[in-house]
């Protein structure tokens, strides 16, 4: 429970961090390197303690790479690149999104079943998701009306 709530904490403050170390003028690139680079050294001790035979396959060295190459490294530098000309908020919001459209794909391509609880926390983060785009002060009723439909849009 410790580990899911810091997890949690550490998911909804990397976008701001992020956000404000590339308006503050450092590079996206370093940015994302330090930012994960610092996450990868505080999960040393669970590496130490973890099974790790499956990367003494040729699988599942493939597979190592491909999730660091591709799903963190590739979309990473993309989202650092985005910093530049996104809002900080934006970005944030955004990225609190993730969950759901992993949920999303979990319900649509992987045929997970689709149990009450994973339709109320769908159903949750959109709520939280809209008002904090209704709420947000920086937002023109314009730009609100556009984020409701995007949301909208997201939620199918």
């Amino acid at each position: 429970m410790i580990s899911a709530g810091g997890a949690g904490l550490a998911f909804a403050v990397y976008p701001g961090s992020a956000g404000k170390l590339v308006e503050a003028g450092l590079p996206a690139t370093g940015v994302m390197v330090l930012l994960f680079a610092t996450g990868g050294l505080l999960l040393m001790p669970v590496l130490l303690i973890s099974d790790t035979s499956w990367l003494r396959t040729p699988e599942g060295v493939l597979l190592a790479v491909y999730l660091a190459a591709v799903t963190t490294a590739l979309a990473y530098a993309l989202y650092g690149v985005g910093l530049r000309s996104v809002r900080v908020r934006t970005t944030t919001v955004l990225s609190l999104a993730d969950p759901g459209a992993a949920a999303l794909l979990g319900l649509l391509v992987l045929g997970e079943p689709a149990r009450s609880s994973t339709i109320l926390g769908l159903g949750l983060l959109l709520l939280g998701l809209a008002l904090v785009a209704v709420r947000s002060t920086d937002a023109s009723p314009d730009r609100r009306a556009g984020l409701l439909r995007a949301y909208a849009a997201y939620g199918g």
